[in-house]
């Protein structure tokens, strides 16, 4: 079984440069290097691929800004439904802008404590998506009732997420 201080420092690395392999085969790579590989190598090809796959009228300009718009409401719910980004390192490589998401690092950026809990509640909601066995549900801030992050229903069985 991994030892406290293994999670500790795979978490470290994920909260630095997020989930993509990419972004750790070489660790003394600077950042910005990194991003632009994870902005060539993933989002500017997914957009590519449904560009190709929409067929005809589809404007790739248009699909930059929403990738630009749901990676600025990550974890946050504009409208109706809550938007959650699949990895952080991919919101801040696009975005260029990092946001901690361990301890220290929110030691040192107190002022991002906000938006790094939008981004690891997108980051959690977007794994807990892709689990078909369940259900994932949002509740809204109501006048008289606190939001709830997520409502996840397997079964029977409910828990709501704060």
């Amino acid at each position: 079984a991994p030892t406290v201080e293994v999670v500790g420092r795979a978490f470290e690395a994920f909260a630095e440069r997020g989930g993509y392999r990419l972004g750790h085969l070489h660790p003394d790579l600077p950042w910005p290097d990194v991003a632009e590989q994870l902005n060539e190598t993933v989002i500017r090809r997914v957009i590519a691929h449904d560009l190709r796959t929409g067929g005809r009228g589809r404007d790739g300009r248009l699909f930059e800004e929403l990738v630009g718009i749901a990676c600025r409401y990550a974890g946050q719910a504009p409208g109706h439904r809550k938007i959650c980004v699949a990895d952080h390192g991919l919101r801040a490589s696009w975005l260029g802008e990092v946001v901690p998401l361990d301890g220290a690092g929110l030691v040192r950026s107190p002022h991002l404590a906000d938006l790094a809990g939008r981004i690891a509640e997108s980051t959690v909601g977007a794994f807990l998506a892709d689990i078909r066995q369940i259900r994932l549900h949002h509740f809204p801030e109501r006048t008289d009732e606190p939001e709830v992050d997520f409502v996840v229903t397997a079964g029977e069985y409910r828990i709501r997420w704060k």
